[in-house]
């Protein structure tokens, strides 16, 4: 920033900042190092007698990089993903056929859980298809009863 000290600009040079990038009260706070009473009063001479008048003269490139250092900052960052993505258990839910399916098979097609499958109270969103059961049951007469999903017409 070429050794300039924001502190010591005077209100002509700050309003040129604060109009020429645009700045909002908070980010003027931060920049030009001032008060929020410092900064109302002299919003409020300005607007009342004309006293502060933007100098047209100021280098605002010089003070691009304070800006962006402070922009920079207050960027929020984006939420940190957790848990399973729910169109994949709604997609799950609304695949469930009215055939008695091995549960196995259907978990690793739709990439959801025993659990996420038997809480159906809670995640089957169209109830309206029918009753959603998880239940052992013999597919193969004589053979041993294996877990399956199935839905129960209305």
């Amino acid at each position: 920033m070429n050794n300039i000290k924001v502190e010591n600009l005077n209100w002509n040079q700050r309003f040129a900042l604060i109009e020429g990038f645009d700045l909002a009260d908070d980010e003027t706070i931060t920049m030009l190092k001032v008060n929020p009473k410092e900064l109302k009063m002299a919003k409020r001479l300005r607007k009342e007698s004309g006293l502060f008048d933007s100098d047209p003269y100021i280098d605002l490139e010089m003070f691009r990089p304070l800006l962006e250092a402070i922009r920079g900052t207050d960027k929020p960052k984006p939420a940190a993903k957790r848990g399973r993505k729910t169109h994949k258990i709604k997609d799950a839910y609304e695949a469930i056929p009215y055939d008695k399916v091995p549960v196995e098979e259907f978990m690793k097609e739709h990439d959801v859980s025993l659990s996420v499958l038997r809480r159906h109270k809670h995640f089957d969103h169209k109830p309206e298809l029918g009753k959603v059961n998880v239940r052992k049951y013999e597919l193969v007469h004589g053979g041993e009863k294996i877990l399956c999903i199935w839905r129960t017409k209305p």
